[in-house]
């Protein structure tokens, strides 16, 4: 994990989460008061992915997300295989999903 990256998962938001460092991207995946609640922070969009490649296994966010060739996640229905099956490329005009999507498969919630 990069040294930009953190995570935890308890019921509120932890001490590095009331940093006011506007340059991050956090991402919260919370239910009330929740033990399981998860809080994120990433330098930029490209760490995101890569503690996402590296940690979400779930079933719900396989199910739901499919990386393309170009690197980038999107939702599975904004994927286009290759005849063969070996390569896939987002469809014309798709956008990445969000990274609160992403997390929030990922989460028990």
């Amino acid at each position: 994990m990069n040294k930009e990256t953190k995570y935890n998962q308890q019921a509120t938001r932890p001490e590095w989460w009331a940093d006011n460092d506007s340059d991050t991207i956090r991402i919260a995946v919370t239910s009330g008061s929740s033990p399981f609640n998860e809080w994120y922070q990433f330098a930029n969009r490209k760490e995101a992915l890569d503690f996402i490649r590296e940690t979400f296994n779930s079933q719900s966010y396989i199910d739901q997300f499919t990386w393309a060739d170009d690197g980038e996640l999107y939702h599975t229905d904004d994927v286009v295989w290759s005849e063969d099956g070996e390569s896939n490329a987002p469809k014309t005009n798709a956008e990445p999903a969000a990274l609160l999507c992403i997390c929030s498969a990922e989460s028990r919630f």
